[in-house]
């Protein structure tokens, strides 16, 4: 999608961007790197029943939500973004969860955002 912005007095064109979802482009990399993509793609239904799909846009989902390899510190990396930026009030690893679950999902998920979340001291 390209951006434009202009200077309303001047009409003057000051930048033209287009906008990249670099976090797709990072979570897609590393799924092709994993090996879970390619055994939920043999067996969605998992071994727990499991249900994983994989989008247009080529990202392995569990059920609704994005599969988050750990690859190249792309766990820490989303947790610290969802800590300073949608969650600046530090409503503690509960919330955190709650509000990151809706979008991402990898095994020990809670687990990582508790342990995260303690080892901040403004959260403490």
């Amino acid at each position: 999608m390209g951006v434009h912005l202009k200077v309303s007095e001047a009409n003057a064109l000051l930048a033209h961007f287009r906008v990249r979802p670099i976090l797709m482009d990072w979570i897609k990399e590393a799924q092709s790197k994993d090996e879970l993509v390619a055994k939920a793609l043999e067996d969605p239904q998992g071994r727990k029943g499991e249900m994983f799909t994989k989008g247009k846009d080529g990202v392995l989902r569990y059920r609704t939500r994005l599969y988050v390899p750990e690859s190249d510190g792309l766990r820490k990396g989303i947790l610290e973004e969802a800590h300073m930026a949608a969650y600046v009030v530090h409503l503690g690893a509960t919330k955190m969860y709650q509000d990151m679950k809706e979008v991402y999902w990898w095994e020990r998920l809670k687990k990582d955002v508790a342990e995260f979340v303690s080892k901040r001291l403004v959260c403490q």
